[in-house]
């Protein structure tokens, strides 16, 4: 497993008078389409892609239904999705209502599975400074 980064320079907030620091920032190296993962996914198994992409079209449905009814849902091995929410402040909880929520904002939180995988991740520079 690699995770490619760039080196990226930005202002010393605590110090701005002196130069600034770099810090590597990961990359993405390209985007995989359903279609691709399940190419990758039917890959020595007895499974066509065309049965997997229907079976991850049928979970994400099924996931985001749970969602949208409260719920968290599992996403296999990957971890769990959740909702959160930002609002409004009103100075009496009485006067809070659903028109108070601004923003719904969809998480993952990474299984221990996940975690310690991606700590076995190899890091590859690649060999630029952005910014």
């Amino acid at each position: 497993m690699s995770l490619y980064f760039n080196i990226i320079s930005r202002k010393n907030i605590e110090h701005p008078d002196q130069p600034n620091l770099y810090y590597p920032v990961l990359k993405s190296i390209g985007m995989m389409d359903q279609e691709q993962v399940a190419e990758r996914a039917a890959m020595g198994t007895t499974m066509n892609p065309h049965e997997i992409m229907m079976g991850v079209q049928l979970t994400t449905e099924a996931q985001l239904g749970m969602l949208l009814n409260g719920y968290s849902a599992a996403i296999g091995n990957l971890g769990w999705l959740y909702l959160t929410s930002q609002g409004r402040g009103k100075p009496n909880p009485d006067q809070l209502s659903a028109f108070d929520i601004t923003k719904v904002n969809l998480h993952i939180k990474p299984s221990a599975e996940t975690i310690s995988r991606l700590k076995q991740a190899t890091f590859i520079p690649l060999d630029r400074i952005v910014g």
